[in-house]
């Protein structure tokens, strides 16, 4: 509070002698006069004369400890000259040496005081009441009159601090204090509004008695009444604060009315008897003269009604609030007003009727006239300075379907946020792309074009989107969307779009959580197509089932073709062909149909591998049938043909096979060249092997392709060589070698001619194939069994030498699956016929017969050796064949002593059965040993179980087989040999 100077006429009197004898330049005054100077003009408040004396002070002496006193003199007298920029300056080094002061302590209050009356006259509220708070701390111990003014007026200052800063309620104690010290009506006000703010309508209502209304004014009492209006609203008494509110609009000011008027209606919607209708007369008869605030309150009224949704009642509101405007209108004085007020109500009413018709585009026609109408009726000539009622001429044009209309509008409004969005929509339908992406760019993005815009309208963003998709940039477009969704801008339909342009780039992870925040139907097919292009069968198949059961819907079919499929990838062939089939019935023209019936064929055939008992090759081949019908394209439907030929013949169909390759044999292309491979197999299979190794010559002079033709060359030797005709077969895959000797299939050539010139008693030759195969090729897939047929050969022959350095090399090159096949036993028998097996049999069985042959246990230790060498030659193995039959005979009631024995005596027993293919003899001899050398030795027992298993696998016996394999991976988990027994358990 700036402090008014002193009128009294004495002390101005005193201030212009003082003054001129300032001035005059002659009178010196010595240092105590100096600050007595200063201090007297200080205490008659005479502000100017502290100003003149004590910046003379602050020259002449410069170091004197009254320095930092003198400041906060002249900084008060600044205060109260309203110069407070430079007051602020001297009062704060005054402060800095007064608070280290305790004999002047009041003064530093003093300063504490004009530090906060600044603040607070810089609207620095929180400051302003930190400084006072401490001030009066102080200066309530002062005695003086001046002491008690500051400190009162300091604690009024901070209490209005606190309310400007937000923190009401540490004013309400000080205010207290003040209301019963001084009794001012501002104290009571602002008490009152702080306990309002506080909520604490309690103590308005206790307040209230206490109030000496003759000393209010008639505006604090009608301010002081709508506080205590308010208070019985809070406190539950309704209807008295009804009847207050109701007496404030009959009697008190316009502006109060028009107060009590917006709380009473209020009100009245909770007070059961109240009259709405009786608030409207009271108000428009009390406020008559007062057009404006009834228009006010009616369109207030009117749109509270709009954001209801009771349009109706909103329509009346404003209509009515048009009918108060028009005498505003034509008062100068308030017309600039009512015309605002105009334009709003009559924007509401037009969205009014934009939203009561029927249908969108009906409602934006007539919105979009009526709206026009009122520009054209009043003049209203400044759209493009009120851009959002441009904006909103925009949005309906974009329901009319005036794209150019809703274009160039928009691009008036761009200020207008959600022009931005209609605007480009009007350039989409008007195939400006281009032009639309950089309007929504601009909108969408902030200005470093990295995060999306605050407060943006969603759908810009998404039609931005949208427009970026439809132009490649679905990477960008993506982004926009994640952007969105952090927001949470999204909408249930929106995430639809998420999904679909996820899936549209293959981030099937991001689409079905994109799915999974849409209510929509379609979003569980949505959810359900990114789990299937992730593979995760299961819940593909829960979502497609979810979604077909909510009913007819835009992707039923696409959901049951998907749903098939997944039956089909998981292998459960019945389910998936009776929905393919289902599908293809239901869908004939389909997209997917055609792939239904190639997958239905598929099943058909899978389900006949599984079940021979019923006919689904009459199943797949009624589909091939129809697939070969469909097919829209030559070639799709020359694969449907070969396809419907191939399941013929898995029906054994041959005849009807070869009647439908039949007119496309002449062909000279892939089709033909197919189809005539094809029908020598069928013939083949008839036993026409000069016919299929006709068409198989035709194939190579009509053939369009190398490779067909060296195709066709070859299978002429396999067809006679299945045929077990190997002397042909033998001159065909000669005729091969001759023809390609770099061929494609040279390397199965040589080995196939090997075995025919075998098999016709031609084993030199053979070897010369076998040898050449094993050198040119080293990497053929046949040298393996090239190597074992040299071997073989050799040993026939009796070249033991070279069979022996034939079977150590199979063992070097492929040392595990020779292991598997016994090479090392080989390896055994060759060297000794290599050795000369004769004179080390005589040596043996002399070596039995001294040590007592099966009667004791050394004789029956030399019985096995004698008997393997027995095994070693085809001409002895007869004589051990009965040797070791004699043997285990013997030892099997003795075998818990003579484990060892008795197992390699079964073991050699099981070899000898199984070379002979006697599966049912070797199998238990391999398990037997098995047994017996389980503890004695590992290896040989794991050897002996792998025999086992393979034997009944060859046998047929699978469950056998099985149950072998599983006892191998029970006892020797780690083997080798259990891993290579793995291939005869059941898939």
């Amino acid at each position: 509070m700036i402090f008014k100077y002193k009128k009294n006429l004495i002390l101005t009197v005193f201030a212009l002698i003082f003054l001129f004898s300032a001035f005059s330049g002659e009178v010196y005054f010595s240092y105590t006069e100096k600050y007595n100077k200063v201090l007297e003009v200080y205490n008659a408040e005479f502000y100017p004369g502290v100003l003149l004396h004590g910046t003379e002070f602050l020259k002449q002496f410069p170091n004197s400890v009254l320095i930092p006193e003198v400041k906060l003199y002249i900084g008060e007298a600044l205060c109260n000259l309203n110069q407070l920029e430079k007051a602020q300056p001297l009062l704060n080094d005054a402060l800095n040496y007064l608070s280290n002061s305790s004999e002047k302590e009041l003064l530093y209050g003093v300063g504490l005081y004009w530090q906060g009356y600044i603040s607070y006259e810089k609207n620095d509220y929180l400051s302003a009441a930190n400084f006072l708070s401490q001030g009066t701390t102080i200066l309530k111990n002062g005695k003086t009159e001046k002491y008690k003014k500051l400190y009162l007026e300091g604690l009024f200052l901070g209490a209005k601090s606190c309310i400007y800063s937000g923190n009401p309620e540490s004013s309400i104690p000080v205010l207290e204090y003040l209301w019963y010290e001084t009794e001012n009506p501002e104290t009571i006000l602002l008490l009152f509004r702080s306990y309002n703010e506080c909520n604490l309508p309690e103590k308005i209502i206790d307040s209230y008695s206490k109030i000496k209304f003759e000393k209010l004014s008639p505006s604090e009492k009608e301010e002081i009444s709508l506080f205590l209006a308010s208070a019985y609203s809070k406190t539950n008494n309704k209807n008295a604060a009804f009847d207050l509110y109701r007496n404030l609009i009959s009697n008190g000011s316009e502006t109060v009315a028009s107060v009590a008027l917006k709380a009473a209606w209020d009100l009245s919607q909770e007070i059961p008897d109240s009259s709405r209708d009786e608030l409207l007369t009271l108000a428009t008869n009390r406020l008559k003269e007062s057009p404006l605030i009834l228009s006010e309150f009616r369109t207030r009224l009117g749109i509270e009604e709009f954001n209801k949704g009771a349009f109706l009642e909103a329509k009346k509101s404003f209509s009515l609030s048009m009918d108060f405007l028009k005498e505003a209108i034509n008062n100068s004085a308030s017309k600039e007003k009512a015309l605002d007020l105009e334009e709003i109500n009559i924007r509401y009413l037009a969205e009014i009727t934009f939203l009561s018709q029927d249908s969108l585009v009906q409602g934006g026609i007539e919105a979009y006239e009526q709206l026009f109408s009122w520009v054209n009726k009043s003049n209203f000539v400044n759209l493009v300075e009120e851009p959002s009622f441009t904006a909103q001429l925009c949005r309906y044009a974009i329901f009319k379907g005036d794209w150019e209309k809703a274009f160039s509008l928009g691009k008036e409004a761009l200020d207008y946020p959600e022009a931005a969005y209609w605007c480009a929509t009007g350039a989409f339908k008007l195939g400006k792309t281009e032009e639309s992406l950089s309007i929504l760019k601009n909108y969408v993005f902030n200005k470093k074009n990295i995060t999306l815009n605050k407060n943006l309208i969603p759908q810009a963003a998404i039609l931005y989107a949208d427009g970026l998709s439809r132009t490649g940039k679905k990477e960008e477009a993506l982004n926009i969307f994640v952007q969105l969704d952090k927001n949470n801008l999204l909408d249930s339909k929106s995430y639809l779009n998420f999904a679909s342009l996820a899936l549209a780039i293959n981030d099937y992870s991001l689409a079905y959580k994109a799915a999974g925040k849409s209510k929509e139907v379609d979003s569980f097919y949505l959810a359900a197509l990114a789990s299937f292009n992730r593979q995760d069968w299961k819940t593909a198949e829960t979502m497609f089932t979810t979604y077909l059961s909510c009913g007819s819907n835009s992707y039923t079919s696409y959901a049951e073709y998907y749903l098939a499929l997944i039956y089909y990838k998981q292998d459960q062939w019945l389910k998936a062909y009776q929905s393919f089939y289902d599908f293809s019935k239901t869908n004939p023209f389909h997209l997917h149909t055609r792939n239904a019936k190639r997958y239905s064929v598929i099943c058909a055939l899978q389900l006949h591998q599984q079940n021979l008992q019923e006919n689904w090759l009459d199943s797949a081949i009624q589909n091939a049938k129809d697939l070969v019908q469909i097919s829209p394209s030559v070639s799709e439907k020359e694969q449907a043909i070969s396809l419907l030929a191939g399941i013929y013949g898995d029906a054994k169909k041959y005849q009807l096979a070869l009647d439908l390759l039949n007119p496309y044999l002449s062909r000279q292309d892939d089709f033909g060249n197919t189809c005539r491979l094809q029908a020598s197999e069928f013939l083949v299979a008839l036993g026409e092997y000069d016919r299929a190794d006709e068409i198989l010559l035709k194939t190579m002079e009509l053939g369009n392709s190398e490779e067909i033709v060296q195709n066709a060359c070859y299978r002429r030797g396999e067809i006679f060589y299945s045929a077990n005709q190997y002397e042909k077969a033998a001159i065909r895959f000669s005729e091969y070698r001759k023809t390609y000797p770099s061929g494609i299939f040279v390397d199965s050539a040589l080995y196939f001619n090997g075995e025919s010139l075998k098999k016709i008693g031609e084993p030199n030759q053979a070897i010369l194939c076998y040898n050449a195969l094993i050198t040119n090729f080293p990497k053929s897939s046949f040298v393996f069994n090239a190597l074992q047929e040299l071997e073989k050969t050799y040993r026939e022959q009796g070249d033991y030498g070279a069979a022996l350095k034939t079977a150590k090399l199979i063992l070097e090159k492929y040392q595990d699956r020779a292991l598997l096949i016994g090479i090392e036993q080989e390896i055994k028998e060759l060297e000794l016929l290599n050795s000369g097996i004769e004179e080390k049999i005589v040596l043996a069985k002399e070596e039995y017969e001294s040590k007592g042959k099966l009667k004791t246990a050394q004789g029956r230790k030399a019985a096995l050796s004698l008997a393997e060498m027995y095994f070693a030659s085809t001409e002895t193995e007869a004589e051990g064949l009965v040797l070791a039959e004699e043997l285990i005979t013997v030892l099997r009631p003795i075998a818990a002593q003579e484990t060892e024995t008795a197992g390699q005596v079964a073991m050699i027993l099981g070899n000898y059965y199984r070379t002979k293919d006697n599966f049912d003899k070797a199998a238990p001899l391999f398990l037997e040993a098995a047994t017996l050398l389980v503890t004695q030795n590992s290896e040989q027992a794991e050897i002996a179980m792998y025999r086992a298993a393979e034997t009944f696998f060859s046998n047929k016996k699978t469950g056998d087989a099985n149950s072998t394999v599983l006892k191998m991976e029970e006892l020797f988990p780690h083997s080798e040999w259990t891993k290579a027994g793995a291939k005869f358990k059941e898939p």
